[in-house]
């Protein structure tokens, strides 16, 4: 069975339940930063179908982000098209963007990690706009309410 790669994008650890050699469910830790290989079943039926909502999900909502999916991935389409799952790569595109296209992009993404994420890419660009960095931070605050910043 083919493996998916998995890196956890967040600043804390995570877990996520495997099957170990014997074919036991285990716990797996995943530093932040760190990859993880799991098989399609693992991700689905461990983890993303035992999630209480799908943001509790550390797949869909963004937690782990896909690093390597093999074509067989069943719903490796519905993957790359979620705006939670968005790779580093993907996310400086959106800072690109001309405004409008910029606003809508920002407004799909409703996952704290993701908009995070972004946060910290575009602070750390010296080609993002004050008013979208502002933009940014508001849809944090508009997701996650109670959320500090830094600065």
């Amino acid at each position: 069975m083919e493996k998916e790669i998995w890196k956890n994008s967040s600043r804390g650890m995570t877990l996520i339940n495997v099957y170990d050699h014997d074919g036991k469910e285990i716990q797996k830790m995943v530093r932040a930063g760190k990859t993880i290989e799991v098989t399609e079943r693992e991700r689905l039926h461990l983890n993303t179908d035992r999630a209480l909502t799908p943001g509790n999900d550390v797949f869909s909502a963004g937690f782990m982000i896909p690093v390597d999916l093999p074509d067989s991935t069943s719903d490796k389409a519905a993957i790359e098209s979620n705006p939670n799952q968005l790779t580093e790569a993907a996310l400086l595109d959106l800072l690109g963007l001309a405004w409008q296209k910029f606003d809508k992009a920002l407004a799909e993404i409703t996952n704290i990690q993701g908009l995070t994420r972004l946060y910290d890419l575009a602070e750390a660009d010296d080609s993002t706009t004050v008013r979208q960095l502002d933009s940014v931070k508001a849809r944090i605050l508009e997701v996650h309410p109670s959320h500090i910043f830094d600065d």
